[in-house]
């Protein structure tokens, strides 16, 4: 028989197709009707060697999406290795506290899961996520399995949308900007509403306060999202490259991040130990695959996916 909250967790999930924030938060609600949940996040890989954190909580504390590489040996990385959902009692958390802290940095989980999130055929891990508490021993066999099944039920609806975030990559930029400007113009009414109600005794000022939160969180996921769909276009592109091609695409990139532009053919082929001939074959090849006009075209795209990166490692 099916566990009752996944089922109806599973329903608000196809209700909310497309809509990642209201996803993300009918799987942190669902979880906490079941157990204690003090932080949670949802994250996404990009390409090989990058994760993109986009929902992560700590109580009421929501934190600004980012970008990691991932590290041989850390959380993501064992987690997508192992296909299988990390546990805090297997190794006391020990793996969990050498990972990078989000939320209420003076306290320290002393339970926690994290879960794979699989493609549509399972072939790969394509995202995790994580709930964790500040009390020990909360989550038993019970909970892992709700947990996991929950998981499996978010997963299904990904497989529709095909990518972790639910957002349309395909939606042009105008109608984006219109969908951001219709959001920030709902933030201000609001604003402007309650600023109005103040003098004239506003019922509950930290109700307003709280909307008007979670309106800009929401705004901000949309905007990470959209800035998401890029970062996969790009991966995916220099995953198309052949090694030596993909070294060149990003050795641009960090050229153009450093220097503000991108070095001579002969340069790259010093830098590369390779003729320049060699370099404009590899250009070429670049160009077909980014549709890029010129390098510069091409170093742009790569420097915008790298710059998101900083330099800790999940």
């Amino acid at each position: 028989m099916r566990n009752p909250t996944v089922a109806a967790a599973a329903r608000e999930l196809a209700h909310h197709r497309g809509q990642q924030f209201e996803q993300h938060d009918v799987l942190l609600a669902a979880m906490r009707r079941v157990t204690t949940v003090d932080a949670f996040y949802v994250a996404e890989f990009v390409g090989d060697d990058s994760i993109h954190y986009h929902h992560q909580y700590d109580g009421d504390v929501f934190d600004l999406p980012g970008s990691h590489s991932v590290r041989p040996g850390g959380m993501a990385a064992w987690v997508r290795h192992h296909r299988r959902t990390y546990q805090y009692g297997t190794d006391n958390g020990r793996l969990l506290n050498a990972g990078i802290s989000f939320g209420k940095l003076d306290k320290r989980s002393r339970d926690a899961l994290v879960a794979p999130v699989f493609d549509g055929g399972r072939a790969s891990v394509i995202g995790l996520v994580s709930i964790q508490t500040y009390r020990p021993n909360c989550y038993d066999t019970t909970v892992v399995a709700t947990f996991e099944s929950l998981i499996e039920a978010f997963a299904a609806q990904l497989a529709h949308e095909h990518a972790l975030t639910g957002t349309n990559e395909d939606q042009s930029e105008e109608s984006f900007i219109s969908h951001v400007l219709a959001a920030i113009g709902a933030v201000h009414s609001d604003a402007t509403r309650d600023l109005r109600q103040v003098g004239k005794g506003l019922r509950d000022p930290e109700a307003a306060l709280r909307k008007v939160k979670r309106q800009l969180e929401r705004l901000l996921s949309d905007l990470w999202a959209r800035e998401l769909g890029e970062h996969r276009r790009v991966a995916a592109w220099l995953d198309m490259l052949t090694p030596r091609q993909r070294e060149l695409a990003l050795l641009m990139g960090h050229h153009l991040g450093r220097n503000g532009q991108v070095p001579s053919n002969d340069v790259l082929a010093a830098e590369m130990n390779v003729a320049s001939s060699t370099i404009k074959t590899y250009i070429n090849a670049a160009l077909r695959v980014f549709d890029a006009q010129d390098k510069h075209g091409v170093a742009a795209a790569v420097w915008r996916l790298l710059e998101t990166r900083d330099h800790r490692e999940s």
